[in-house]
């Protein structure tokens, strides 16, 4: 199987709103210093008091470059990015149903 990450947070999953209000996706925060500083993330147009809906963070061209990046360059990616965004993650959930949970498969289970 290709190494490569298909990034969950383009399609709105595994991202999230930070204490201050600004989007990330899930290998970024702000613990991480100086790395975050020169992320996009640290950008105001990622705070949520700039944007009129959640909507407009994904179709951002810094954010689609971004996204293009983690797409076209597996081995420069984050531990993090490698681990939950990779095709082989998006496989092994697919096998282990403890990881990953539709909801028609959590009612069936619960029924």
């Amino acid at each position: 199987m290709e190494k490569k990450v298909v990034p969950k947070c383009r399609f709105g999953q595994h991202s999230y709103f930070s204490a201050e209000g600004r989007w990330l996706p899930c290998c970024s925060h702000p613990a991480m210093g100086e790395e975050f500083d020169r992320s996009i993330f640290s950008r105001d147009e990622y705070l949520l008091k700039n944007n009129d809906s959640v909507d407009e963070f994904h179709l951002k061209d810094s954010f689609l470059n971004w996204i293009e990046h983690i797409e076209n360059s597996y081995e420069s990616n984050l531990d993090v990015c490698k681990g939950r965004c990779s095709l082989q993650s998006h496989e092994a959930m697919k096998k282990d149903k403890r990881i990953h949970w539709t909801m028609e498969e959590l009612e069936e289970y619960e029924a």
